[in-house]
């Protein structure tokens, strides 16, 4: 191998990795059964004597193109789970689903681009790419410590809602808890991101299942309907109840939540779209908490 392909050959490795790791030594995969040598590498072969592979960080402040490359296979794990595929039966776009948008509360008003009439709380129209935007219009009397405690607690809040949601379906479906999962497996799939006031909020797909497998269909009375009725009452009530060091009461949910029923076959198509879009023609169903 001439110097010029072997270093090509180590940047197809790497991927464009900015800052790829290099490891020196040697391994071999063997079957276990036969005792089969299946593959040998061994670092001293290659050139400078190492072995250079991605670092596979996920941000891409650190590294762009890892952190593209995970962006990618996080992408086809959601769409597999969504609409099948890689093992997981296409059967599943038929079961029962719903869309979640969970929001938190307000903690005082920012400026922003309304709906209604494109203008701002504090009385001036703002471009889409103003520097102001999600920035408080009265930074004396923003609640700041009760942002940073809900970006820090949402996951605790989230945690508590699936529970909640399980618990609820039970009593629904008239069985213990703990028999739940005899009956139906309930299933999500969550997405974060942060809106420009800088607090965190979940895009989440809720789906039921049959109890044998994801392709096995829930039992009759599981039906879109309820498991919107049951996600929708939990998002409402649920609560993360505060803590000592707190000077805030519970978390909850913010009323801009919003839930969505989704016909069967559009859980397919909720898995090609980005967090922030929505499938076509859905039930809405806004959440005040």
């Amino acid at each position: 191998m001439t110097p010029v392909v072997a270093a090509a050959d180590e940047v197809r490795r790497a991927v464009g990795c900015v800052d790829p790791i290099r490891l020196r030594g040697w391994h071999e995969r063997i079957d276990p059964t036969t005792g089969e040598l299946l593959a040998r590498v061994i670092s001293a072969r290659h050139p400078g004597g190492v072995l250079v592979v991605p670092c596979g960080d996920r941000r891409s402040a650190k590294c762009p193109a890892c952190a593209e490359t995970y962006r990618h296979d996080a992408f086809q794990l959601v769409v597999s789970g969504l609409r099948g595929g890689k093992g997981v039966p296409d059967a599943v776009t038929g079961h029962p689903a719903v869309m979640a948008t969970l929001t938190a509360p307000s903690f005082g008003r920012v400026h922003t681009i309304r709906d209604r009439d494109g203008r701002c709380p504090c009385g001036d129209r703002h471009s889409p790419d103003d520097e102001v935007l999600g920035t408080p219009v009265d930074p004396g009397s923003y609640r700041y410590e009760e942002q940073a405690t809900w970006n820090h607690l949402a996951p605790a809040l989230w945690k508590r809602t699936v529970q909640a949601i399980r618990r609820r379906l039970a009593r629904e479906l008239g069985v213990s808890r703990d028999r739940l999962g005899e009956l139906v497996r309930v299933r999500f799939v969550k997405a974060s991101e942060f809106q420009k006031r800088g607090v965190v909020h979940y895009h989440v797909v809720v789906r039921l299942d049959g109890a044998e497998d994801p392709g096995s269909e829930p039992p009759a009375k599981c039906t879109a309907a309820l498991l919107a009725r049951v996600v929708r009452s939990v998002v409402r009530d649920v609560e993360l109840p505060a803590q000592s060091s707190q000077s805030s009461g519970p978390l909850r949910w913010g009323r801009q939540s919003e839930i969505v029923r989704l016909a069967p076959g559009e859980v397919g198509r909720a898995a090609g779209t980005s967090p922030s879009t929505r499938p076509r023609q859905p039930r809405r169903s806004r959440v005040a908490s």
